[in-house]
């Protein structure tokens, strides 16, 4: 697409000295960063990248590929899926150059209806007769402020509006949702039927592993709703403290804990589990289905992580994170 396989090469190797401009290198910097080290990536990094020319926009589509193909890097590693032939590269490089991923979607109007709780975390005065607490509850302004001035579009876009006017903090998260509705709200339902569907894993031990990844990935926002939404599925909100902090310690049991160790794996160094490490795994009593969705699981939430990180999605306090949790627990993540 670029026109130039030899600048390709040359940027993978190491783009500080690429034929690329100061402002794409500048660019490619941040994501390296994103990529390794999403947890510390503060407003002075974003501003960096932002004079060297690029807008919010920009940096949100550039966040979201990468975030994106840290989901994919790890459901493709911990699933073992193989190299092909040079050929068969080539063969898919033109495939996704000409035709792209997929067929054009449906109208958003045509999803039907979006949870006002499809991420944490929407209180709403209609729902339960008065305006929570804690309606005077600030935050610091996320990363790409273009993103959460702009009013958007779609389900999201009114779902800031309902918060507003119930006096509640409106969770950051909901203007990456609202500032491209076309995309994200395949976005919603993908992670509904990833959390919510038929599984070996129930919605509690699927919760305790997107709070396990986002502990490891250092994003209190994701970890501590979903650590909510976890301790009221499973009833035992003390076992998913303890996971988090020390799973090998914990009441879980011995098949668990070999499944959280692969989680862990596939969070921090997916690319070097082998067949050795699915089939221990798989002799632990975990199924096949059972392990593509933990992985599906764990490689979302690695998205969801920098995603948030890097555009600056500020973390809310505890009890709003724990009705949050309760939202997610009770009715998911859209509406059916």
């Amino acid at each position: 697409m670029l026109g130039d396989t030899a600048k390709v090469q040359a940027v993978l190797q190491d783009y500080r000295v690429a034929p690329i401009t100061e402002a794409e290198k500048a660019l490619f910097q941040f994501l390296d960063k994103v990529n390794r080290q999403s947890h510390q990536i503060s407003l002075a990094d974003v501003d960096e990248v932002r004079c060297a020319g690029w807008t919010d926009e920009a940096l949100y589509d550039a966040i979201g590929v990468c975030a994106q193909f840290n989901y994919y890097n790890r459901w493709i590693d911990a699933t073992g899926v193989q190299d092909m032939p040079a050929l068969g590269y080539q063969m898919s490089g033109h495939r996704l150059a000409t035709e792209g991923y997929a067929r054009p979607p449906a109208p958003a109007s045509d999803l039907g209806p979006v949870n006002d709780h499809s991420h944490p975390d929407a209180p709403r005065a209609d729902r339960n007769g008065s305006p929570p607490p804690g309606k005077n509850v600030t935050m610091e302004p996320m990363f790409l402020r273009e993103v959460e001035e702009r009013e958007g579009g779609g389900q999201y876009a009114e779902l800031i509006r309902q918060t507003r006017a119930a006096g509640a903090p409106v969770s950051q998260i909901f203007h990456l949702f609202a500032f491209k509705p076309a995309m994200t709200d395949h976005l919603s339902y993908f992670t509904q039927e990833l959390m919510r569907g038929p599984s070996p894993l129930s919605p509690g031990l699927r919760e305790l592993i997107a709070a396990f990844t986002s502990h490891h990935n250092q994003c209190r926002y994701c970890a501590n709703s979903h650590a909510a939404a976890a301790g009221l599925l499973l009833g035992n909100r003390g076992l998913v403290e303890a996971v988090l902090e020390n799973y090998t310690a914990s009441a879980l049991s011995p098949a668990e804990k070999a499944l959280f160790g692969f989680i862990e794996r596939v969070t921090l160094k997916s690319w070097e589990i082998r067949r050795g490490e699915v089939d221990q795994v798989r002799q632990a009593g975990w199924s096949d289905e059972a392990l593509y969705d933990a992985i599906t699981v764990c490689a979302l939430f690695n998205f969801y992580n920098r995603w948030v990180h890097a555009a600056g999605v500020q973390v809310m306090p505890q009890e709003w994170h724990q009705v949050s949790g309760k939202r997610l627990a009770e009715r998911g993540y859209v509406l059916r």
